[in-house]
């Protein structure tokens, strides 16, 4: 199982951050802290900010089997986000009981249309499906506009379109939200 050292910062109920509302409003959250005396709360809060984005991402990364370590390589953290997001499909569980899959739909026929078959059916319900452009050789200045059609718990029909016309050939990619 992949684990993560990156940890979120200043969580607790109660823990000692400046209100958010302050937060906003202060100097500092744009031209940074001006040397003297530190104000804890305010420190707290861009610390935790920063902190619990961190460990969001590597929350993602553990929970699609990828080992997050606090070694200071950044290079090889964008190396793992890259990968994660450029694979070809992923499911991520959301909170509320909602799972986000991406993917890419195989090339579309002479009608245009790709089914694209999600990583994992959906349980219950495909409540959205988006498709945008991936790749296909056009002129220059053609483009490719994606459209989603039908959808089932585990695919959904894209449709793909150059200047109103069938676009066969064309690789759409989708994100799918569904419970």
């Amino acid at each position: 199982m992949a684990t993560s050292q990156i940890v979120p910062f200043a969580t607790a109920p109660g823990a000692n951050v400046q209100a958010l509302a302050d937060f906003l409003a202060a100097a500092s959250t744009s031209a940074g802290f001006s040397s003297g005396v530190a104000n804890s709360g305010a420190l707290n809060r861009a610390w935790r900010q920063s902190s619990f984005m961190a460990a969001g991402l590597a929350g993602l990364l553990v929970s699609n089997g990828v080992d997050v370590v606090d070694d200071g390589n950044l290079a090889s953290l964008v190396s793992k986000l890259v990968s994660l997001f450029a694979g070809t499909s992923s499911t991520q569980k959301l909170p509320g009981g909602f799972i986000l899959q991406w993917g890419i739909g195989p090339a579309s026929d002479s009608a245009g249309r790709s089914i694209a078959t999600f990583p994992a059916a959906f349980p219950t319900n495909c409540l959205l499906l988006l498709g945008s452009y991936s790749s296909r050789a056009t002129a220059a200045g053609e483009q490719v506009v994606v459209t989603a059609g039908t959808k089932t718990l585990s695919q959904g029909n894209l449709f793909c379109f150059n200047s109103g016309v069938a676009a066969a050939g064309s690789t759409p990619t989708y994100i799918a939200i569904g419970n």
